[in-house]
């Protein structure tokens, strides 16, 4: 079931608005400034459910959607295969059906009291039957949160108890007919979902294995009511775990990094999502409409993303329609699923919207600018710096993280060095054809870029690292000297580096040969995972021996220039270690990922984000300067 149209002529604050949505679309998104009425178009299509049989009603925190004057139509598309609406009574109304293309056309005005057509059927009267047979279905199609979600500790009194454990939760009454409610009720109404089918799935398993051993027969097989809703929670947040229920205090509990925590005690974003995951879950809506008013509420980019991504691939035969501000929600949905609420006055006086257009059909930057407020696009507040990294790795939060006074800014993946100074040149190009001043920026790692290279991307007003990339930044030597203390270690800064260093100093060897210019002829891909696993203590013991292993995987002739080009960089990418691993810049010219990923191991942090929040906030407090390099980063940030 999707939607395929919205016409308003006069509704609210919309005017003359109408627009069609692409059949392939199951995430639609609603972008606008504050006051342009995005939820106001999820309220409608809330009404509109409730009047098809979606619904036995709807909550609306906005007045009365039908009265005063209006005009609007939504066209709703049902799935191909009608049995999964209708059921059985499918048979009966297909003879009723002919030439119907597979619409249903709410329409609604002061004047007209008849409202409901079928596409290509020409008795209204028709639809009635429709709208009946989708009110006798006992599954869910229709769900909607609204964006006032909050999660106190929800108690539950011991004489709702023997209610709640004997209510069927599996019927309409607490299934489609709940799923229109205000979020605060479903959220209350979940945690007693919870208990209760825990506790009612548990008493049948004791009870058939009861009966089992009585009859002497195989004992029933443990199936866990809520694998799906784990391994679902865990999807999007790996380090969450469900628990179960909690009976003896009446709530539900999580597994949160290894630290047992009931739900209202999880962070915020760990609360939305085991939330928002539990309603897909427990009333299985996947071929209806879900509404979701602000998804971005309680989450960062990162988990955004992440969240937005797994809805888009919960509705089977349907849709998912959300309201937002932000940039990550959008860039989700894809251009041609983003539409942008448009003002008929760009001044401010006129508030009435005029348009809602697919971002598609709209210069990106320009569209996205004055549409998505705080944290997302915006021409006037923001600057947009592109770092090297993939969307969903996690480095647009590492930057967020590093240099967190750097509030107007705005991090983007751009992929590798190339990529960035290309999405770089992109954004320049796009702005002098908007006409916006847009500031921009991009930074590159310093991997082992010559010095023609950076000189060339400087000139281009892109910023290469002081460090070999961003990581590097965590393993200064006072940053480290400090966590190690606090972890009781005895081992040094520069030791615990030069350690964990040499532990990949064959992945630094060959990163070094394959930024030589002897080595852009030679093909190393059959080398690097070899390369990889190399130590600086086999280098060291027999450097030539190495050398050697190595040219096998090449495939080279063994008098070829390509050969001696090799073994020259190999000799050159050694040297370059041994003086490295000695320096007191090795913190700077390590490889940073890695080897920070490793001493944040040794240091018992239990991710690697632990330790970099660890570092930041050493800065923060003031118990180590922040270094030089820091300083260069964010002098770049701060320019005009």
């Amino acid at each position: 079931m999707k939607i395929s149209r919205i016409r308003i002529p006069n509704w609210r604050n919309f005017r003359e608005v109408d627009f069609k949505i692409p059949a392939e679309s199951k995430l639609i998104c609603l972008a606008g400034e504050n006051g342009t009425g995005k939820s106001n178009l999820l309220e409608l299509i809330a009404a509109v459910a409730a009047r098809i049989g979606l619904a036995p009603g709807f909550h609306s925190t906005r007045g009365q959607v039908f009265q005063g004057p209006h005009e609007f139509e939504v066209t709703i598309s049902l799935p191909d295969n009608p049995t999964h609406l209708f059921g059985e009574k499918w048979t009966e109304l297909r003879a009723r059906l002919n030439n119907w293309d597979g619409t249903l056309i709410y329409r609604s005005n002061v004047r007209d009291q008849n409202s409901l057509y079928l596409g290509g059927v020409a008795d209204p009267g028709v639809a009635n039957h429709v709208v009946a047979a989708l009110q006798e279905r006992k599954d869910t199609f229709y769900l909607a949160l609204d964006s006032d979600r909050s999660y106190p500790h929800a108690g539950i009194n011991a004489h709702e108890l023997a209610e709640i454990l004997t209510r069927n939760w599996e019927s309409p009454d607490w299934g489609k007919n709940r799923a229109y409610q205000p979020t605060s009720m479903i959220y209350g109404d979940w945690i007693r979902y919870v208990l209760a089918k825990d506790a009612q799935e548990a008493d049948a398993f004791y009870r058939a294995s009861r009966q089992a051993a009585a009859d002497r027969t195989t004992p029933p097989q443990f199936r866990d009511f809520f694998t799906e809703y784990a391994n679902a929670v865990a999807r999007i947040l790996p380090h969450l775990k469900f628990s179960g229920a909690d009976r003896r205090e009446n709530t539900i509990r999580f597994d949160s990094a290894g630290t047992s925590l009931p739900f209202h005690c999880l962070s915020g974003g760990e609360r939305e999502i085991a939330f928002l995951v539990g309603q897909i879950v427990r009333f299985n809506l996947k071929r209806g409409l879900f509404l979701i008013d602000e998804p971005e509420l309680h989450l960062n980019p990162d988990l955004l993303r992440t969240w937005i991504t797994y809805l888009r691939s919960t509705i089977e035969d349907g849709q998912t329609w959300i309201a937002t501000h932000s940039l990550e929600a959008a860039e989700c949905a894809g251009p041609s699923s983003v539409f942008v609420l448009q003002r008929r006055s760009s001044n401010g006086t006129d508030r009435t919207v005029n348009s809602v257009i697919a971002l598609a059909t709209l210069p990106a930057l320009e569209a996205l600018s004055g549409a998505l407020g705080s944290p997302a696009f915006s021409l006037t507040k923001y600057k947009f710096i592109y770092v090297e990294g993939e969307p969903g790795d996690g480095e647009r939060g590492r930057f967020q993280r590093l240099f967190p006074t750097a509030t107007d800014t705005r991090f983007l993946e751009a992929g590798g060095c190339k990529e960035v100074a290309k999405r770089v040149n992109a954004l320049s190009e796009i702005a002098s054809t908007v006409g916006y001043g847009i500031r921009r920026g991009g930074i590159v790692d310093r991997d082992f870029l010559d010095a023609a290279t950076i000189a060339e991307l400087t000139t281009r007003g892109l910023l290469v690292l002081p460090v070999h990339e961003i990581e590097n930044l965590l393993l200064e030597p006072a940053i480290l000297t400090e966590l190690l203390r606090r972890a009781g270690l005895s081992i040094s800064a520069a030791a615990l580096l030069q350690e964990e260093a040499d532990k990949i100093a064959g992945a630094w060897i060959f990163q070094h040969c394959g930024a030589s210019a002897r080595m852009k002829d030679v093909d190393t891909h059959g080398l690097k995972a070899v390369a990889c696993r190399t130590t600086w203590a086999q280098l060291e013991a027999d450097s030539t021996k190495v050398r050697d292993d190595w040219s096998k995987h090449l495939n080279l002739d063994a008098v070829s220039q390509q050969l001696t080009d090799f073994r020259h960089a190999f000799q050159a990418g050694l040297s370059a270690y041994r003086t490295v691993r000695s320096s007191a810049d090795l913190w700077k010219d390590c490889m940073g990922k890695e080897v920070a990923r490793a001493v944040s191991q040794r240091l018992g942090f239990s991710a690697p984000d632990i330790y970099e929040q660890q570092a930041v906030d050493i800065w923060a407090r003031g118990v180590a300067p922040r270094p030089t390099e820091h300083a260069a980063i964010l002098a770049y940030l701060a320019r005009p």
